[in-house]
């Protein structure tokens, strides 16, 4: 009698889409109508940097799948930002349905920040051998910890004894900081190594412009909407009243102003959109907090390889074709350097100070080599 293959471990496919959506939905108990939206949710979950999908086969059928991340609630912006179409959609013809999916999906843990999660466990309808729950976790400990984590949790219902068991042989422990709800428990695996080579990405440019769905950067849209630019439109209104008051000619003559101001204006809010990207995936924070708080790394590529601080320096193109806009020179020669100066004394050097805080020397080297507004020219390779 010929004796069953081992089974083996892989990264999910494209192919393995429909069989998995089917497993998932049955350990969730969700109708078949369901199904449609679990597999668009899979086939996003493929394409994200934030999401580890891993399957065992044996005789090449899938018997079982482990779904994990590095941090939930970037997986859950993630998402959201590459298929909003999708979300909306079913959101619309299924809210209750929809709803409930994503929740499962995501998982029922509440720990933000670093703290990596393994969000779903599944198996094929047959009582899984021990060897399938033990590599799907390995798999996913050991991929969870090359991307950084240094602790791993799991929520999973108390019956399922085999994953439980799984579990424990790989050094989990029930947490006791988590209450049972539900039937459910909450295992965790604390003091993993820290690898400091890995890096996310990379990441592409319809990554970051997909930058403009997220949280990270809808929530700034309120504070240049509503104060900034109307608070430096009011300003330089007070430079043309002052011009007049002056007898001060115009700047450039119309339509050149005009011209110049579109340029720089585009340029500034290309460079803050750019630079804020690189902040929100490489950094894994944000521009304002609270996900500023949650930065993992310092950002030294893209914009940051050039400037310490590439936001200001596009606010401060975008303020200066504000100023042509209004073709004022009290305001460019006059308000403008004062504003200037404000930001780089108050934001500048109170992110510097944080930024030293949080990554040590190895800020104070980048600090070092990297000029903090204006581009440095650099020496010519002879």
């Amino acid at each position: 009698m010929r004796e069953a293959p081992p089974p083996s471990v892989r990264p999910l496919r494209a192919a393995d889409l429909p069989q998995v959506a089917r497993m998932h939905a049955r350990e969730l108990g969700l109708p078949a109508e369901a199904l449609p939206l679990l597999e668009s949710l899979w086939e996003v979950l493929l394409q994200s940097p934030l999401a580890l999908a891993t399957v065992v086969t044996q005789e090449g059928r899938i018997q079982g799948f482990v779904l994990a991340t590095s941090d939930r609630q970037r997986l859950a912006c993630d998402l959201w930002s590459r298929r909003p179409g999708t979300f909306l959609a079913h959101l619309g013809t299924s809210p209750r349905r929809t709803l409930r999916t994503l929740r499962f999906l995501l998982g029922g843990l509440q720990r933000p920040g670093t703290t990596a999660e393994i969000l779903a466990i599944g198996f094929g309808p047959e009582p899984p051998l021990p060897a399938l729950a033990t590599g799907l976790l390995r798999a996913a400990v050991d991929g969870l910890s090359r991307q950084g984590a240094r602790e791993i949790r799991v929520g999973l219902p108390e019956d399922r004894t085999e994953a439980w068991n799984a579990l424990e042989s790989r050094g989990f422990r029930e947490d006791p900081e988590t209450p049972k709800a539900q039937g459910r428990r909450v295992a965790v695996l604390r003091g993993l190594a820290f690898d400091p080579s890995w890096t996310p990405g990379p990441f592409t440019t319809a990554d970051r412009l997909r930058c403009a769905l997220r949280p990270e950067m809808l929530v700034i849209l309120p504070i240049y909407g509503l104060v900034l630019i109307p608070f430096a439109s009011l300003l330089a209104w007070a430079g043309c009243r002052v011009d007049e008051l002056l007898g001060l000619p115009e700047v450039l003559p119309f339509p050149w102003n005009l011209a110049l101001a579109c340029l720089l204006l585009g340029a500034g809010g290309g460079l803050l959109f750019w630079s804020y990207t690189f902040l929100i995936l490489e950094g894994e924070g944000g521009p304002v907090p609270p996900f500023s708080a949650k930065t993992r790394r310092l950002v030294r590529t893209g914009p940051y390889r050039v400037v310490r601080h590439p936001s200001i320096l596009a606010k401060l193109l975008g303020v200066t074709g504000l100023g042509l806009v209004f073709n004022s020179w009290s305001f460019l020669a006059g308000i403008l350097p004062v504003l200037l100066a404000w930001s780089l004394a108050w934001n500048g050097s109170r992110q510097d100070g944080d930024l030293i805080r949080v990554f040590g020397q190895e800020y104070l080297d980048y600090r070092q080599q990297t000029p903090m507004l204006f581009p440095r020219p650099r020496p010519r390779k002879r």
